[in-house]
């Protein structure tokens, strides 16, 4: 008896009687007649007797079988046709499927034995894949069996794997699931314009195929513990969004039909919002963050905090490498704290800065040194950074980004110099507003605490002269809990503070 034959076969009048012959089919077809006949004879095939008696089978030997709730929707089904079969009702096999999920490979073999004699259930095995050992195209880990129920005329699939290497939701052993199959659905149906979308496609099936592999441990345990060794999270890296992306943000608008666009905030999301606690977990992490690194940001720009400290960082070695007069200054430097002398230069200065930023954190903070306040002013805060970033060779497009998510500190020198500009300041707005109380935090922009970029460079006998009139320039006292000190106790001073920081 033969099913769904599209061939008729017929004996010669020279035909040998006794002979017995074999018919092998290379290729199965539904022979769908629409999708309405395809979804209707799909869901009767998966709710009938035979795929029931089955699934009996299968649990005698405590091996899980998952049914889905309904089939896919008809949209999402058409869609896959279209792009995965070329609009070919007759290779969508996967309509009716179950999933079946084993403990270890001696029940998965037990499982495959069991789906090779459906006889007994009035079916029959007409397709089988092994891509346990041989990998698929998308690498993910599984024995494919294609039963094909007589009675109601369809192919039902059957999919097991083991539960280790399972992304389907309730069932998992990772954390986030779905990233690999949302990963795959963005991609899936594009069909990319030109050569740079050409090369971001490619990588990211690339990258996808890596997230596989750990998923299906396609390679070893040793090599994902060393993938996930180097995971950081968004809150320690900081997280850059990419220019792209805030370019349609201000624009309040965004191309749906601009799949890199997609991509580009699908990966985004995924990594500012993923805290993974698993080995494996985490190395998949590492594989989106390189992909984001490499093709989303563009490897040319900074994709964290910690990459445009690490940029200024070097950058500041080179020039102190470059520069002999600052280098011996240096050595200076460490030579006269070593004797407990204290010699206030702008490389003393600057050394002092260094290492305050080290101690909060030099991903988020960045120091900009200004050394004459006179000619500081807050409005040109914006034209500093920018300068200062492009001299590190920093895209103009990644500026705005960068300064919306670093706080840049800015190093105001000479104190006496401030506390001109105070007393000018106050001297005109007590002669316009005729108000007395004119503060020190108000003229810097200080009374935000949550805004506190600047520090504040002075001497101890700066000190001498403010003993009776250092309270004038906080509102209160408190104020000076947020005064960073970082230098030993001067006698002259009774506030003992050389840094002020806010």
């Amino acid at each position: 008896m033969f099913y769904k034959y599209g061939h008729s076969i017929c004996a010669s009048d020279g035909s040998i009687p006794g002979l017995s012959y074999e018919l092998k089919a290379n290729k199965i077809k539904q022979y769908a007649k629409s999708m309405e006949y395809l979804r209707e004879r799909s869901e009767s095939a998966m709710n009938s007797i035979e795929i029931r008696n089955l699934v009996t089978e299968l649990r005698k030997y405590k091996i899980t079988v998952v049914k889905p709730p309904s089939l896919k929707g008809n949209e999402r089904l058409l869609e896959k046709i279209r792009v995965d079969y070329g609009g070919d009702f007759d290779q969508a096999f996967d309509i009716g499927r179950l999933t079946i999920l084993c403990d270890n490979s001696t029940k998965l073999q037990t499982a495959v034995a069991v789906m090779k004699k459906t006889e007994q259930f009035n079916l029959i095995v007409s397709g089988d894949k092994d891509f346990f050992s041989t990998q698929s195209r998308t690498h993910h880990r599984f024995h494919n069996i294609k039963l094909y129920a007589p009675k109601h005329d369809v192919y039902i699939e059957m999919q097991a794997t083991l539960k280790n290497y399972t992304t389907l939701e309730g069932y998992v052993v990772i954390d986030n699931p779905k990233l690999s199959h949302l990963f795959y659905e963005q991609i899936r149906a594009w069909k990319p314009i030109g050569a740079q979308e050409e090369e971001l496609k490619h990588a990211s099936g690339e990258a996808l195929t890596k997230i596989n592999d750990i998923i299906c441990e396609w390679i070893d345990e040793r090599e994902i513990r060393k993938i996930a060794s180097r995971y950081k999270p968004h809150s320690e890296i900081g997280l850059l969004k990419p220019p792209q992306l805030r370019k349609c943000m201000i624009n309040e608008q965004a191309d749906t039909s601009d799949i890199s666009q997609k991509l580009a905030n699908f990966v985004y999301e995924q990594l500012c919002n993923l805290i993974p606690t698993k080995t494996k977990c985490r190395a998949i992490y590492v594989i989106l963050l390189e992909h984001f690194k490499e093709y989303v940001i563009d490897k040319t720009n900074p994709a964290c905090c910690a990459d445009i400290a690490f940029i200024l960082q070097v950058a500041r070695e080179n020039d102190l490498d470059e520069d002999i007069a600052i280098s011996q200054a240096l050595e200076k430097y460490i030579l006269l704290q070593a004797n407990n002398i204290r010699i206030f230069t702008v490389m003393t200065i600057k050394k002092m800065i260094h290492m305050i930023v080290i101690n909060i954190h030099s991903a988020k903070y960045i120091p900009v040194y200004i050394s004459l306040p006179k000619c500081y002013n807050e409005l040109n805060e914006a034209q500093i950074i920018a300068h200062t970033l492009q001299m590190k060779q920093i895209n103009k497009d990644m500026i705005s980004v960068i300064r919306e998510n670093i706080l840049f500190i800015f190093i105001l020198n000479e104190f006496d110099e401030i506390f001109d500009r105070i007393n000018i300041i106050h001297f005109k707005l007590h002669l316009l507003i005729k108000k007395k109380d004119i503060y020190f935090a108000d003229i810097f922009s200080l009374s935000n605490t949550l805004q506190l970029n600047k520090v504040f460079i002075c001497y101890a006998f700066q000190f001498q002269t403010l003993n009776a009139t250092f309270s004038f320039f906080f509102k209160q006292q408190s104020k000076i809990k947020h005064i960073f000190k970082c230098s030993h106790s001067i006698k002259s001073n009774k506030f003992n503070i050389n840094l002020l920081f806010f």
